[in-house]
């Protein structure tokens, strides 16, 4: 994985070093990314296999527990299909509008027809149902494509985030093969981090299943373990959405392949993924010196030490309690 990083980098570092054929150097390391994050998932997918499997023969009874989580969750998805598909997607049209106000209205050309505020409930069940929304979702036409422009650059122009957006730069609108490379990114991406969640997922049963087989110090590693793959997972999902607006939105497509690539995208993923990963590094390398640090002799007498402190001071308290009560 660490050598297909490597591989992905290298036509940003063109980017940055080249003064023409910028564009193509970073639909070149977004193709490649692609690769990253399809190779993510099946690995990740494969390990949280294995790591299911491992936790099942520690703690068999886990296996009964992820059956019901994975029912429970089907069941749950399965009520949110069917109340967006009742209350909010029973034409295609309505399928657009629903999708519209999900994304957010002042990024619509729809934006007088869906409420600026979804409710959190309705939004939770639309994010569950997404992926099978996405697939019924009609092709923009011309006019349409006119309203977009016209309302983006209404609602668009200023970007309240910490990377303000920039469409005072030379505008091209991406064709159809370059939306593609970014669709079939974002999806890759998407797909990683849902196979991520899932080892993150089977980590924490792995987890349970050492705390009740009297591992504790091996549960405790899984927890950490877990909570860098969910956290990495989320890293990723959040990286992917900045995106969302080349191909959801017209006008401004380099300003918003800056900010996909800039500070709060690509940027962003990669320095988090640096931070966790020094820190699990970290983790380990102290798991690993502990056993050492314990038998050193200076361990020894500092221990000896600290413990004979802690003594007297106790019993020196306990004196001053006795006399108080006296």
């Amino acid at each position: 994985m660490a050598g297909l990083l490597v591989y992905c980098a290298r036509p940003f570092e063109k980017i940055h070093l080249s003064n023409d054929r910028q564009l193509a150097f970073a639909f070149q390391g977004i193709d490649r990314l692609s690769l990253v994050f399809q190779q993510l998932a099946i690995a990740s997918l494969a390990v949280a296999t294995v790591t299911t499997l491992d936790a099942a023969v520690k703690w068999p009874q886990i296996a009964t527990i992820a059956s019901v989580i994975f029912f429970m969750f089907a069941v749950v998805r399965s009520a949110a299909m069917w109340w967006v598909l009742t209350a909010h997607a029973a034409k295609l049209d309505d399928i657009e509008v629903t999708l519209a106000a999900y994304r957010g209205c002042g990024n619509s050309p729809l934006a007088e027809m869906c409420a600026p505020d979804m409710p959190l409930w309705d939004r939770l069940a639309v994010g569950l149902s997404l992926g099978f929304l996405v697939q019924y979702e009609p092709p923009d036409s011309a006019a349409r494509q006119a309203v977009l422009i016209h309302a983006y650059a209404e609602h668009m122009s200023v970007d309240s985030s910490d990377e303000p957006l920039d469409c005072s730069l030379p505008q091209y609108a991406f064709n159809t093969s370059e939306q593609k490379l970014l669709s079939i990114c974002m999806a890759s991406a998407n797909t990683a981090s849902l196979a991520l969640a899932s080892q993150g997922f089977a980590t924490s049963l792995l987890a349970v299943a050492d705390y009740f087989g009297g591992d504790v110090s091996e549960a405790v590693s899984d927890g950490i373990n877990a909570g860098h793959k969910l956290l990495l997972a989320y890293f990723i999902s959040s990286a992917s959405s900045t995106f969302d607006k080349i191909l959801y939105t017209d006008g401004c497509d380099i300003g918003h392949l800056m900010q996909g690539i800039g500070k709060r995208g690509l940027t962003s993923l990669f320095g988090n993924l640096g931070i966790l990963s020094y820190a699990i590094t970290l983790a380990h390398l102290l798991n690993l010196a502990v056993p050492w640090i314990e038998a050193s002799p200076l361990f020894t007498f500092l221990a000896e030490k600290t413990s004979h402190e802690v003594a007297h001071s106790l019993l020196a308290a306990q004196k001053m309690l006795v006399k108080v009560v006296r």
